[in-house]
């Protein structure tokens, strides 16, 4: 015992110290780590630190300089930041290792995204920014490797892009894009992606016959995401054409809400993952219960939900892993309820309360966060994949 506690964190294992570095975002890889002493410097060289460069939690800006910025130039001796000097400074320290690049907001241009295509050939999730895009395509190519591509907004040339990515990117899963879904989108998407799995096309303008050309074309869809800007398009006659859905993402609960999960539970035998926003009164929180009683993510986030529904759906859902009920109203979390979700794995309520004393701000998918690059919260996990 006394040799372990004599033990200091220098004197670890490189591997270890590899496998926990890996794990850290990229602010703690470039501003902290290298300069505790020595060996984890050594350390945070090895490329395999560096498999997963996501720049959106740096809060980067054209036109307000950081905390990370400002620190950036201090410990590196910088006399002028550039967001293609710090790209290049993470990509060299991967040394071809990335398998996932998150583009900023801004700061970024084609002379990035092009170094990138050179450089990061095993990239597997790619997310980009809003950017001149017409010589996509042909850089998109480059990543044979490709499984997942984020995307800000809807480019023009989508539709080559998709084709490009149907004829070079054997592995492609997962897709998520917002703007106007027209015929030629809706089309592109069923004729070079048919067995696509995840598809976000949240924000979107989508009619309800390009939604029908999707869900007939596309029938191996495990992650269905359809939100418009006006009137909410998803029915249950058209759930019910998921058999493989395994996800669900409202943006606030439909009137038909009950007949979806009825839908849900008599076609879709692996479905797991549920989120809405809105009312869970009395008939909500039942049809959960009755027809969902063993999902395990639910999210409900931002929802009038009362303590009484809540611990009805705590009752009924034994086999729940993830609730999430963030700055809802109707309850104050108490000894009861953490109780009673005490075998929940990630309970999260933070910000509920009883009564409403302020405007909810429901997600935001056209906001450009780390969030809308999410597909799901069960999302792949390439940080540690081999």
């Amino acid at each position: 015992m006394e040799e372990m506690e004599d033990r200091k964190w220098e004197d670890l294992d490189m591997d270890c110290l590899v496998n926990v570095f890996g794990r850290l975002g990229l602010e703690e890889m470039i501003l902290s780590v290298p300069f505790v002493c020595q060996s984890w410097y050594k350390a945070s060289t090895n490329p395999l630190c560096w498999k997963v460069l996501n720049f959106i939690p740096l809060n980067l800006s054209d036109w307000d300089a950081s905390d990370f910025e400002g620190r950036f130039m201090r410990e590196y001796r910088l006399q002028k930041y550039s967001f293609t000097g710090l790209l290049k400074f993470v990509v060299t320290r991967s040394r071809g290792s990335a398998v996932v690049l998150k583009f900023p907001a801004e700061d970024v241009n084609l002379d990035n995204i092009i170094y990138v295509s050179d450089e990061c050939l095993g990239l597997k999730c790619l997310a980009l920014p809003r950017l001149d895009r017409r010589f996509l395509p042909e850089l998109v190519g480059k990543w044979k490797h490709l499984e997942i591509l984020l995307l800000q907004g809807m480019p023009s040339c989508i539709s080559e892009m998709i084709k490009v990515i149907n004829n070079h990117c054997k592995n492609f899963v997962g897709l998520k894009a917002s703007g106007w879904v027209d015929d030629n989108v809706a089309s592109a998407i069923v004729m070079f992606l048919p067995k696509i799995k995840y598809l976000v096309l949240s924000a979107s303008t989508l009619s309800k016959e390009n939604l029908m050309v999707i869900l007939e074309g596309c029938k191996q869809g495990r992650c269905q995401e359809f939100c418009t800007r006006g009137a909410k398009i998803i029915v249950a006659e058209l759930v019910g054409k998921l058999k493989h859905l395994e996800i669900l993402l409202l943006e606030v609960i439909p009137d038909s809400f009950t007949e979806i999960l009825q839908v849900i539970s008599n076609h879709c035998k692996n479905f797991v993952n549920l989120k809405a926003s809105g009312w869970v009164d009395d008939n909500v929180a039942s049809a959960i219960v009755m027809f969902l009683p063993k999902i395990k993510y639910l999210n409900l986030s931002a929802s009038t939900l009362s303590k009484k529904n809540l611990m009805v759906i705590l009752e009924g859902c034994k086999d729940l892993e993830l609730l999430y009920l963030k700055n809802c109203v109707g309850f104050d979390v108490d000894e009861e309820i953490l109780n009673r979700a005490s075998h929940i794995r990630d309970f999260n309520c933070e910000g509920a309360q009883l009564e409403e004393d302020f405007l909810f701000v429901y997600d935001n998918y056209d906001d450009y966060s780390d969030d809308y690059y999410q597909l799901s919260h069960l999302d792949l996990d390439y940080a540690n994949s081999d």
